[in-house]
């Protein structure tokens, strides 16, 4: 009877006291428990004096007080999430890692449906402008500028009529745009944003029909497009989001302003990484200078040795240089990644390549990549460093014998019309670093697509089994045309 009274109406303050105590964990928890308890009793004292309307509200006001702290945790908490998003593009080591970042950035954060990013490929580059010369004095010296004088601001370097737009990396519900290009007729509306320094929003795509293009049929919904630029202020890519759907909501002032922070954020990263490519560059060719104006040459073998290293540098050098030259244009190789499939030749080079360059004894690739794309997809891994791994590849290094038996199966019955391609000797591993070149990369998937989906009759082959050897399949721009005549044809 006792231990029943004191349950119904001890039990659950005590309960209360008892877990507020083990999460507050004060120093005298007995004394704690106390005043919690007399604390609870001034409080249902309290509540009896209140009349039945005044209880009411009561609740109502603890309820709305409670549904406003939730509002401000969930608005913390998405806050917090967006700079996490954001740091994840400073953190990005490679363009693409960085494109990458930035894409889920406005994906996660923001009403988007999809999001994209195309490198602006101009062949005839925008005349520069001169830089005006200080006005010299009397006595020929510069004229000093006045203190209050601000600096100019660098001009936007234009690009030319011909200029194009080429899709290098989209989220996966859009990743059919990777690859594709984009012209100044066929899309107006992106290459405004190219053309000057402002995002360019467009509430209604549906009322701006000529001057937006699908890629697929049309959909109702907002586009914000914003250029990417440099320090010299050149236009190197654009990054759009749409809301483009049957379900959507409109971007709101937030979702604009935080897409334009991770404009910033990306393009500040990617001069970063730039320029960490040309001090690499500069901090190699400068050693290797060093290297050879301090050797000191005593016979034919130290004249041999040194010359090897050094075109081993140089090597290296050129790899460094050629990223420069390509840090908007996007690894080639996260192209073929990215597809869904790949033309019988490309899959098996690069599975070969995949076992030699990925697989030892510590890290297993499995056999299944030989034939399923999905799963060789997986284990190319980072783009970057599959082609540094390919392009330092030594054919007369050591081997894990299994990999290459692996290699060898999965070129297996590969066959030229005078040789056989044995992927073992010095030409063979030649072979896999010139296939998974980055140019012949563009070739294979962006260039060939291109041809395809414009139904252009050009000579290339590329869904057909390539040969291999000396005889590579080059794609120029306007088509496709195989080795010269002194070279050798297949």
């Amino acid at each position: 009877m006792d231990s029943d009274y004191l349950k119904n109406s001890v039990g659950d303050a005590l309960a209360s006291a008892l877990a507020s105590a083990a999460a507050a964990r004060p120093e005298d928890a007995v004394q704690y428990v106390g005043e919690y308890l007399l604390k609870h009793v001034d409080n249902e004292n309290y509540k009896a004096t209140l009349t039945e309307e005044e209880l009411k509200k009561e609740k109502e006001r603890d309820a709305a007080e409670a549904e406003a702290q939730a509002a401000r945790s969930e608005a913390d908490n998405k806050k917090q999430m967006k700079e996490l998003s954001l740091e994840k593009i400073r953190l990005a080591e490679t363009v693409e890692g960085a494109f990458e970042a930035a894409i889920a950035c406005v994906k996660d954060n923001t009403a988007a449906k999809g999001a994209y990013i195309a490198v602006v490929e101009d062949e005839e580059e925008g005349e520069a402008p001169q830089e005006e010369k200080p006005a010299e004095t009397e006595e020929g010296e510069e004229g000093e500028k006045k203190e209050d004088e601000k600096e100019k601001e660098i001009p936007l370097k234009p690009v030319s009529a011909s200029a194009t737009l080429r899709y290098v990396e989209a989220d996966a519900d859009n990743e059919f745009v990777i690859g594709s290009t984009l012209s100044r007729a066929d899309g107006p509306v992106s290459f405004s944003a190219v053309d000057s320094d402002e995002a360019v929003f467009v509430s209604n795509v549906l009322a701006n029909l000529p001057s937006i293009h699908f890629f697929r049929r049309e959909k109702p919904g907002s586009y914000a497009c914003y250029p990417i630029r440099n320090a010299k202020r050149e236009a190197e890519a654009i990054m759009g989001i749409d809301t483009m759907g049957f379900d959507t909501a409109p971007f709101s002032e937030d979702d604009l302003a935080y897409f334009a922070r991770v404009r910033d954020e990306l393009a500040s990263q990617i001069s970063s990484i730039s320029a960490k490519a040309e001090e690499a560059s500069k901090e190699l060719s400068s050693s290797i200078g060093e290297e050879l104006q301090g050797a000191e040459v005593t016979d034919e073998d130290d004249v041999a040795a040194i010359e090897e290293k050094s075109k081993k540098k140089e090597g290296q050098l050129a790899a460094i240089r050629s990223i420069i030259e390509q840090k908007l244009d996007a690894d080639k190789i996260s192209e073929i990644k990215r597809s869904k499939a790949a033309t019988k030749k490309v899959h098996q080079v690069i599975a070969a390549a995949t076992f030699i360059v990925r697989m030892n004894k510590t890290n297993k690739v499995p056999k299944e990549i030989i034939s399923d794309w999905s799963v060789l997809r997986q284990h190319i891994g980072d783009a970057s460093d599959f082609i540094s791994s390919v392009l330092a590849y030594d054919p007369a290094g050591k081997r894990y014998k299994r990999a290459f038996t692996l290699a060898k199966s999965a070129i297996k019955g590969e066959k030229h019309k005078r040789e056989r391609w044995n992927i073992e000797d010095a030409k063979g591993g030649r072979v896999v670093q010139d296939i998974l070149s980055l140019s012949t990369f563009h070739a294979h998937l962006s260039l060939c697509r291109s041809h395809s989906r414009q139904g252009k009759q050009s000579q290339c082959r590329c869904r057909t089994p390539l040969p291999v050897g000396d005889y590579l399949h080059r794609c120029l721009g306007q088509g496709c045309s195989y080795p010269s005549k002194e070279e050798g044809r297949w």
